[in-house]
């Protein structure tokens, strides 16, 4: 990993630090669900890219859920993270460039203020559409115009959006207010991978284990892939690759899943 992207990882840490020193820690716990339908997510595979320290995943009544970001683990040490969280979805330390997941295994992937924190957001926008399977759903929040900055390096227009996004079907568009001060705006967007033809995509397996006593790492593994070559993972005290040997290791609860 370059300087350039450690420099930039370390001010996005510094700038959760600045908010919960401004506005406390119920700001990391303030997260409102109140009025979602929750009935799309019921039993599905729900990944947040990007996600941040703050719950999000972990409300929704997924088969699995995944919680994405480059900084997890810093996270994790500035105690930014919930301590519960964890619990609820895998918390993974990872580059968005090459997520840890297999190829179809998803139905939702959320991109909430984020794509514009990356320096290759089309590379991100295309593992984004690798890991989604038939008929799933990618829900994208991105500030577009203003000026670039250390932590949002990117400045977005629409039309580099709809070409990144081509031949995704576009179910859902809005603005809103920027998340950050000198963007133009907020871009919300909901595009679907409607390929009828290939909507015979097989479902998860039976054998996924299930029950409140199985751990969230056994809940997840079948949809986890080796970011290096994307082969399957196993789980002992650390994940394993069963393809190219590759050793992952779980530190305090986070799967440290960036590639060496």
């Amino acid at each position: 990993m370059d300087a350039k992207e450690l420099e930039k990882q370390a001010a996005e840490v510094g700038e959760w630090v600045a908010m919960r020193e401004a506005k406390g820690e119920a700001f990391l716990r303030d997260v409102n669900v109140d009025g979602v339908d929750m009935t799309p997510y019921e039993d599905k595979v729900i990944v947040d890219v990007g996600c941040g320290p703050r719950p999000f995943v972990e409300f929704y009544p997924a088969r699995a859920g995944f919680m994405l970001d480059c900084c997890m683990r810093e996270y994790q040490r500035e105690r930014l993270l919930q301590p519960e969280t964890p619990k609820k979805a895998l918390c993974v330390d990872c580059m968005a460039e090459r997520l840890p997941l297999r190829t179809g295994a998803v139905d939702h992937v959320f991109s909430i203020n984020m794509l514009d924190h990356c320096y290759d957001p089309e590379s991100v926008v295309a593992e984004f559409r690798r890991v989604i399977k038939p008929g799933g759903w990618i829900h994208l929040n991105v500030d577009i115009g203003g000026e670039a900055t250390p932590c949002e390096p990117i400045v977005f227009t629409e039309e580099r959006l709809d070409a990144m996004f081509a031949g995704l079907q576009l179910v859902y568009k809005d603005r809103g207010t920027p998340s950050h001060p000198g963007r133009e705006a907020m871009v919300i967007r909901v595009y679907r991978w409607a390929d009828e033809a290939a909507l015979t995509a097989s479902e998860p397996s039976s054998e996924v284990p299930v029950g409140k006593d199985v751990s969230v790492v056994e809940r997840s593994l079948q949809y986890l892939a080796c970011p290096v070559c994307r082969g399957p993972l196993q789980w002992k005290s650390d994940l394993l690759c069963e393809a190219c040997d590759h050793t992952y290791p779980i530190e305090d609860g986070i799967a440290m899943l960036k590639p060496a």
